[in-house]
């Protein structure tokens, strides 16, 4: 267990000092249209649409409070794919990575260490929180929620459980992301040999997604501070565009005493297919 952690420690803190070639760059996601450049809104949509399925919550774990003095604290790490082409030099993603000087670092995942939190309340409610910060960037993802367990504690009917929450990207002025979700979740807790319990869950997750960038090119009068590359023109931005994405996760978690090992595959049906695959571990106080 200490090797794990001092993994994840690492891995934080040399991330911190990489160079950050997973940030977006979205001014290069524009088209030449007879001698000028046009915002390329198809390319926008599905890189934002995308990485909306890489933002969303994970770790959803069991449906269950463990009552209202119930706590866990969790740590993990999240890989996500993206429809990242290096060969089409016309491809989003590709565009979306391009430094100034026109270096692209190749990447088809998007990976995150995750923190996530969950706090059981009288009458089966339970408050969550998840933040995250993406490897390689500058860019971290946070929110809250709440859920309601409808029957706890039954010894022979899965849990079931209800909830909500919202969830917002920080450190980037290219994308501009905020999300709603609805989750139900169902799950089982089994014990084996001895203290240990395993426990497999299933979970319906359904995201509310708007997007949209702040100003990224055009026109700035001489008091602004600086602008991208094209210092006269229209300004350069994509608008507002909202999305409804449906996701199934399915769960597996070892629990002996105070901790628990998560593993956890995610896979969205109407968003180019992304997958999201999670390991982490969890502390029960």
């Amino acid at each position: 267990m200490r090797k794990f952690v001092f993994l994840f420690l690492l891995l934080s803190a040399l991330s911190l000092y990489a160079k950050q070639a997973m940030d977006f760059e979205f001014y290069n996601l524009k088209n030449n249209v007879n001698g000028v450049y046009v915002a390329d809104e198809a390319g926008f949509t599905k890189v934002s649409k995308q990485f909306a399925s890489v933002m969303a919550p994970a770790f959803f774990g069991e449906a269950a409070t463990f009552g209202m003095n119930g706590f866990e604290l969790g740590l993990g790490y999240s890989m996500s794919t993206i429809d990242y082409n290096d060969s089409d030099p016309d491809d989003p993603w590709l565009n979306a990575f391009m430094d100034s000087d026109g270096s692209v670092t190749s990447m088809w995942f998007y990976n995150g260490i995750d923190f996530h939190m969950r706090k059981g309340l009288p009458y089966g409610f339970a408050v969550f929180a998840n933040a995250r910060y993406y490897v390689l960037t500058e860019m971290i993802s946070g929110g809250l929620g709440l859920e309601l367990n409808l029957n706890e504690g039954f010894k022979y009917l899965p849990e079931f459980s209800f909830g909500f929450g919202y969830n917002r990207l920080f450190g980037t002025s290219d994308l501009n992301m905020d999300m709603f979700d609805i989750r139900i979740k169902l799950s089982k807790v089994f014990p084996i040999a001895g203290e240990i319990k395993f426990v497999p869950s299933l979970v319906y997750n359904h995201l509310f997604v708007s997007a949209s960038s702040e100003r990224l090119g055009g026109f700035w009068t001489v008091d602004d501070a600086q602008y991208y590359e094209d210092p006269s023109g229209d300004a350069f931005y994509f608008k507002d565009r909202n999305y409804n994405i449906d996701r199934m996760a399915f769960g597996l978690k070892l629990i002996k005493g105070v901790l628990g090992f998560n593993l956890e595959g995610i896979y969205s049906f109407n968003n180019y297919s992304c997958f999201t695959a999670n390991a982490g571990f969890s502390i029960y106080f």
